[in-house]
Protein backbone atom coordinates (compact mmCIF):
# COMPACT_ATOMS: atom_id res chain seq x y z
CA UNK A 1 0.00 0.00 0.00
CA UNK A 2 1.59 3.83 -0.22
CA UNK A 3 0.17 6.55 0.05
CA UNK A 4 -0.60 9.64 1.83
CA UNK A 5 1.64 11.35 4.94
CA UNK A 6 1.23 13.88 7.60
CA UNK A 7 2.79 17.34 8.67
CA UNK A 8 5.53 19.32 8.05
CA UNK A 9 7.18 16.71 9.62
CA UNK A 10 4.35 14.23 9.30
CA UNK A 11 4.95 15.08 5.55
CA UNK A 12 8.82 13.84 5.34
CA UNK A 13 8.01 10.48 7.18
CA UNK A 14 4.67 9.46 5.74
CA UNK A 15 6.27 10.21 2.56
CA UNK A 16 8.65 8.00 3.24
CA UNK A 17 6.01 5.37 3.83
CA UNK A 18 4.21 6.03 1.14
CA UNK A 19 6.93 4.53 -0.94
CA UNK A 20 7.43 0.64 0.08
CA UNK A 21 7.96 -1.53 -3.40
CA UNK A 22 5.25 -3.35 -4.26
CA UNK A 23 5.97 -6.95 -4.01
CA UNK A 24 9.04 -7.19 -1.82
CA UNK A 25 6.32 -7.61 1.73
CA UNK A 26 4.71 -10.38 3.32
CA UNK A 27 1.20 -10.21 2.34
CA UNK A 28 0.07 -10.65 6.36
CA UNK A 29 -1.17 -7.10 8.05
CA UNK A 30 -0.28 -4.72 10.25
CA UNK A 31 -1.00 -1.83 11.66
CA UNK A 32 2.14 0.22 11.86
CA UNK A 33 2.76 3.09 14.46
CA UNK A 34 4.82 5.82 13.71
CA UNK A 35 6.68 8.03 16.38
CA UNK A 36 8.29 11.25 15.31
CA UNK A 37 10.09 13.75 17.13
CA UNK A 38 12.61 16.43 16.15
CA UNK A 39 12.94 20.41 17.04
CA UNK A 40 11.45 22.98 14.71
CA UNK A 41 12.80 26.61 14.50
CA UNK A 42 10.33 29.17 15.93
CA UNK A 43 11.29 32.92 16.19
CA UNK A 44 15.08 31.83 16.01
CA UNK A 45 14.31 29.48 19.32
CA UNK A 46 14.24 25.48 18.31
CA UNK A 47 11.63 24.06 20.27
CA UNK A 48 10.52 20.15 20.48
CA UNK A 49 8.02 18.33 18.37
CA UNK A 50 5.86 14.94 18.63
CA UNK A 51 3.56 13.31 17.54
CA UNK A 52 2.32 10.08 16.73
CA UNK A 53 -0.21 8.44 14.47
CA UNK A 54 -0.95 5.34 13.07
CA UNK A 55 -1.01 3.58 9.85
CA UNK A 56 -3.87 0.80 9.24
CA UNK A 57 -3.03 -2.55 7.40
CA UNK A 58 0.53 -1.99 6.46
CA UNK A 59 2.62 -4.45 5.09
CA UNK A 60 5.88 -5.84 6.58
CA UNK A 61 8.92 -5.34 5.93
CA UNK A 62 10.45 -8.79 6.37
CA UNK A 63 14.25 -7.68 6.78
CA UNK A 64 16.35 -4.74 7.08
CA UNK A 65 17.20 -4.66 3.20
CA UNK A 66 13.71 -4.18 2.45
CA UNK A 67 12.93 -0.99 5.49
CA UNK A 68 16.12 0.58 4.71
CA UNK A 69 16.14 0.76 0.90
CA UNK A 70 12.51 2.07 1.09
CA UNK A 71 13.76 4.85 3.92
CA UNK A 72 17.22 5.08 1.32
CA UNK A 73 14.32 5.76 -1.78
CA UNK A 74 13.43 9.08 0.65
CA UNK A 75 15.31 11.71 -1.01
CA UNK A 76 15.06 14.97 -2.93
CA UNK A 77 16.59 18.03 -4.48
CA UNK A 78 13.74 19.23 -5.82
CA UNK A 79 12.51 22.97 -5.64
CA UNK A 80 15.50 24.13 -3.24
CA UNK A 81 14.57 21.95 -0.95
CA UNK A 82 16.68 19.07 0.01
CA UNK A 83 16.12 15.68 2.12
CA UNK A 84 17.53 12.28 3.05
CA UNK A 85 17.54 9.42 5.30
CA UNK A 86 20.96 10.06 7.49
CA UNK A 87 20.20 6.63 9.78
CA UNK A 88 18.06 3.80 9.67
CA UNK A 89 18.02 0.24 11.43
CA UNK A 90 15.37 -2.38 11.63
CA UNK A 91 14.84 -5.38 13.68
CA UNK A 92 12.77 -8.17 12.19
CA UNK A 93 12.01 -9.97 15.05
CA UNK A 94 10.63 -7.24 17.26
CA UNK A 95 9.39 -5.74 13.85
CA UNK A 96 10.67 -2.11 14.42
CA UNK A 97 12.82 0.30 12.78
CA UNK A 98 14.20 3.58 12.95
CA UNK A 99 14.78 6.33 10.60
CA UNK A 100 16.68 9.87 11.42
CA UNK A 101 15.40 12.17 8.30
CA UNK A 102 17.33 15.14 7.28
CA UNK A 103 16.06 17.95 5.06
CA UNK A 104 15.07 21.70 4.92
CA UNK A 105 11.42 23.40 5.38
CA UNK A 106 10.33 26.89 4.65
CA UNK A 107 8.79 28.86 7.53
CA UNK A 108 7.73 32.55 7.34
CA UNK A 109 9.40 32.76 4.16
CA UNK A 110 12.98 31.26 5.31
CA UNK A 111 14.48 28.25 4.71
CA UNK A 112 15.36 26.18 7.76
CA UNK A 113 17.12 22.69 8.42
CA UNK A 114 14.69 20.06 10.02
CA UNK A 115 15.55 16.90 11.67
CA UNK A 116 13.21 14.39 12.59
CA UNK A 117 13.44 11.04 14.39
CA UNK A 118 10.79 8.76 13.38
CA UNK A 119 10.45 4.69 15.13
CA UNK A 120 8.21 2.23 13.62
CA UNK A 121 6.66 -0.36 14.89
CA UNK A 122 4.44 -3.18 13.70
CA UNK A 123 1.69 -4.73 15.51
CA UNK A 124 0.09 -7.54 13.98
CA UNK A 125 -3.86 -7.63 13.10
CA UNK A 126 -6.55 -9.88 11.37
CA UNK A 127 -5.86 -9.73 7.42
CA UNK A 128 -8.04 -7.99 5.70
CA UNK A 129 -6.86 -8.44 2.14
CA UNK A 130 -6.36 -6.48 -1.17
CA UNK A 131 -3.16 -4.49 0.86
CA UNK A 132 -2.13 -4.05 -2.87
CA UNK A 133 -5.29 -3.92 -4.58
CA UNK A 134 -6.37 -0.84 -6.93
CA UNK A 135 -2.83 -0.18 -7.30
CA UNK A 136 -1.67 -0.43 -11.10
CA UNK A 137 1.75 -1.88 -11.77
CA UNK A 138 4.39 0.68 -13.10
CA UNK A 139 7.56 2.87 -12.70
CA UNK A 140 6.37 5.97 -11.16
CA UNK A 141 8.14 8.77 -9.86
CA UNK A 142 6.18 11.12 -7.12
CA UNK A 143 6.93 14.63 -6.21
CA UNK A 144 5.15 15.88 -2.84
CA UNK A 145 4.76 19.25 -2.63
CA UNK A 146 3.31 20.23 1.43
CA UNK A 147 2.06 23.87 2.04
CA UNK A 148 0.55 24.78 5.57
CA UNK A 149 0.49 26.44 8.69
CA UNK A 150 0.96 26.08 12.40
CA UNK A 151 -0.14 28.10 15.47
CA UNK A 152 2.35 28.10 18.30
CA UNK A 153 0.89 28.81 21.55
CA UNK A 154 -1.37 31.13 20.12
CA UNK A 155 1.20 33.50 18.91
CA UNK A 156 -0.26 33.85 15.27
CA UNK A 157 0.14 31.26 12.35
CA UNK A 158 2.94 30.31 10.99
CA UNK A 159 3.48 29.16 7.28
CA UNK A 160 5.57 26.32 6.44
CA UNK A 161 6.09 24.57 2.83
CA UNK A 162 8.93 21.68 1.35
CA UNK A 163 8.76 19.42 -1.24
CA UNK A 164 10.03 15.72 -1.64
CA UNK A 165 10.46 13.02 -4.07
CA UNK A 166 9.53 9.17 -4.02
CA UNK A 167 11.29 7.10 -6.63
CA UNK A 168 10.13 4.24 -8.73
CA UNK A 169 6.28 3.78 -7.19
CA UNK A 170 3.27 2.02 -7.84
CA UNK A 171 0.92 4.65 -9.65
CA UNK A 172 -2.83 4.36 -7.42
CA UNK A 173 -5.60 3.18 -9.68
CA UNK A 174 -8.18 5.02 -8.18
CA UNK A 175 -9.40 7.89 -6.29
CA UNK A 176 -10.78 5.21 -3.93
CA UNK A 177 -7.44 3.61 -3.54
CA UNK A 178 -5.54 6.99 -3.04
CA UNK A 179 -7.94 8.14 -0.83
CA UNK A 180 -8.26 5.07 0.77
CA UNK A 181 -4.20 4.77 1.79
CA UNK A 182 -4.54 8.40 2.95
CA UNK A 183 -7.23 7.65 5.34
CA UNK A 184 -5.19 5.01 6.62
CA UNK A 185 -3.01 7.24 8.59
CA UNK A 186 -4.86 7.97 12.22
CA UNK A 187 -4.21 9.66 15.35
CA UNK A 188 -6.08 11.16 17.96
CA UNK A 189 -4.64 14.52 16.70
CA UNK A 190 -4.71 13.82 13.40
CA UNK A 191 -7.37 13.90 10.54
CA UNK A 192 -7.86 13.71 6.62
CA UNK A 193 -10.52 17.20 5.94
CA UNK A 194 -10.83 16.50 2.04
CA UNK A 195 -8.62 14.06 -0.50
CA UNK A 196 -9.09 14.16 -3.97
CA UNK A 197 -7.44 12.42 -7.05
CA UNK A 198 -6.82 12.53 -10.79
CA UNK A 199 -6.86 8.69 -12.32
CA UNK A 200 -5.47 10.77 -15.74
CA UNK A 201 -3.51 12.85 -14.72
CA UNK A 202 -2.02 11.56 -11.84
CA UNK A 203 -2.08 14.30 -9.29
CA UNK A 204 -3.71 13.94 -5.89
CA UNK A 205 -4.50 16.42 -3.09
CA UNK A 206 -4.95 15.88 0.84
CA UNK A 207 -5.73 18.10 3.25
CA UNK A 208 -5.02 17.68 6.77
CA UNK A 209 -5.98 19.29 9.91
CA UNK A 210 -4.00 17.80 13.31
CA UNK A 211 -1.94 18.94 16.56
CA UNK A 212 1.85 17.83 17.38
CA UNK A 213 2.95 18.02 20.72
CA UNK A 214 5.47 20.30 21.96
CA UNK A 215 6.62 19.75 25.61
CA UNK A 216 2.82 18.83 26.21
CA UNK A 217 1.37 22.14 24.82
CA UNK A 218 -0.31 20.33 21.24
CA UNK A 219 0.30 23.05 18.50
CA UNK A 220 -2.27 23.28 15.83
CA UNK A 221 -1.21 22.11 12.16
CA UNK A 222 -3.01 22.38 8.50
CA UNK A 223 -1.42 21.73 5.87
CA UNK A 224 -2.43 21.03 1.88
CA UNK A 225 0.28 18.03 0.25
CA UNK A 226 0.15 18.18 -3.28
CA UNK A 227 0.84 14.58 -5.42
CA UNK A 228 2.01 14.38 -8.60
CA UNK A 229 2.80 11.20 -9.87
CA UNK A 230 4.71 10.79 -13.46
CA UNK A 231 6.68 8.10 -15.34
CA UNK A 232 10.31 7.64 -13.94
CA UNK A 233 13.45 8.27 -15.88
CA UNK A 234 15.94 5.88 -17.08
CA UNK A 235 19.33 5.87 -16.17
CA UNK A 236 21.49 7.12 -18.77
CA UNK A 237 24.19 4.78 -20.08
CA UNK A 238 27.54 6.83 -20.27
CA UNK A 239 30.65 6.44 -22.05
CA UNK A 240 33.52 8.58 -22.46
CA UNK A 241 36.79 9.11 -24.57
CA UNK A 242 39.64 10.66 -23.94
CA UNK A 243 41.77 12.67 -26.19
CA UNK A 244 43.82 15.67 -26.83
CA UNK A 245 43.49 18.17 -25.10
CA UNK A 246 39.35 16.96 -24.54
CA UNK A 247 36.73 14.21 -22.75
CA UNK A 248 33.85 13.32 -24.88
CA UNK A 249 31.37 12.03 -22.99
CA UNK A 250 27.76 10.57 -25.09
CA UNK A 251 24.57 8.87 -23.68
CA UNK A 252 21.78 7.07 -25.46
CA UNK A 253 18.61 9.84 -25.36
CA UNK A 254 16.10 8.62 -22.25
CA UNK A 255 12.70 9.12 -23.28
CA UNK A 256 10.57 11.85 -21.61
CA UNK A 257 13.69 13.54 -20.74
CA UNK A 258 13.74 17.66 -21.15
CA UNK A 259 17.37 17.82 -20.65
CA UNK A 260 20.66 16.39 -19.19
CA UNK A 261 22.99 17.43 -16.12
CA UNK A 262 26.54 16.68 -15.85
CA UNK A 263 28.66 15.39 -12.77
CA UNK A 264 32.36 16.01 -12.46
CA UNK A 265 34.74 15.16 -10.20
CA UNK A 266 37.76 16.63 -10.57
CA UNK A 267 41.56 16.63 -9.03
CA UNK A 268 41.24 17.94 -5.24
CA UNK A 269 37.07 17.56 -5.81
CA UNK A 270 34.30 15.78 -4.79
CA UNK A 271 31.69 14.55 -7.50
CA UNK A 272 29.37 17.92 -8.13
CA UNK A 273 27.12 19.37 -11.17
CA UNK A 274 29.41 20.57 -14.10
CA UNK A 275 26.73 21.47 -16.80
CA UNK A 276 23.47 21.62 -17.06
CA UNK A 277 22.64 20.82 -20.85
CA UNK A 278 19.34 20.77 -23.41
CA UNK A 279 18.09 17.34 -25.25
CA UNK A 280 21.82 16.65 -26.44
CA UNK A 281 23.68 13.20 -26.04
CA UNK A 282 27.00 14.39 -26.04
CA UNK A 283 29.24 16.64 -24.10
CA UNK A 284 33.03 17.43 -24.53
CA UNK A 285 35.22 19.08 -21.80
CA UNK A 286 37.68 20.65 -22.89
CA UNK A 287 38.52 22.26 -19.21
CA UNK A 288 40.88 19.76 -18.20
CA UNK A 289 44.92 19.50 -17.01
CA UNK A 290 46.55 16.69 -18.86
CA UNK A 291 47.72 13.77 -17.30
CA UNK A 292 44.95 14.35 -14.29
CA UNK A 293 42.12 11.48 -13.45
CA UNK A 294 38.39 13.41 -14.01
CA UNK A 295 35.16 11.10 -12.93
CA UNK A 296 31.83 11.87 -14.70
CA UNK A 297 28.27 10.81 -14.50
CA UNK A 298 24.86 12.02 -16.13
CA UNK A 299 21.77 12.21 -14.77
CA UNK A 300 18.45 12.91 -17.71
CA UNK A 301 15.87 15.59 -16.02
CA UNK A 302 12.27 17.25 -17.15
CA UNK A 303 10.07 19.47 -15.43
CA UNK A 304 8.81 17.01 -12.79
CA UNK A 305 11.90 14.68 -12.60
CA UNK A 306 15.18 13.62 -12.71
CA UNK A 307 16.91 10.16 -13.46
CA UNK A 308 19.16 8.00 -10.93
CA UNK A 309 22.79 8.97 -11.67
CA UNK A 310 24.56 7.46 -14.83
CA UNK A 311 27.25 4.94 -14.43
CA UNK A 312 30.46 7.05 -13.51
CA UNK A 313 33.37 7.20 -16.06
CA UNK A 314 36.82 8.04 -15.47
CA UNK A 315 39.25 9.52 -17.96
CA UNK A 316 42.89 10.62 -17.76
CA UNK A 317 43.05 13.83 -19.54
CA UNK A 318 45.86 13.40 -22.75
Amino acid sequence: MRSPKISMLHFAFAAFLLAAPAGVQAAAQYNLTMSVSGQIPIAGVSKPIAVTVTRKNAPLPQSKAVFCSAAANFHTTVNGYQWKVSKCTYNKRIHVGRTTLQGTVRIAGIKRPLSLNVTYRYVRVAAVGGAVAGIVKGNSDLLINVNGKFNFLGLGWHKFRSSVMRRNLNKPASRASFCGAARNFAGANWRVARCSYNVKSGKGRVVHVGKFNSNGTLVPVRFTADYIYTNALAQPVLTGVAKKGKNILKWAAVRGARGYTVYRKAPGQGMRVYRKLGKVTRFVDRKIQQGKLYTYAVVATNNRTYSPKSNRVTLKAR
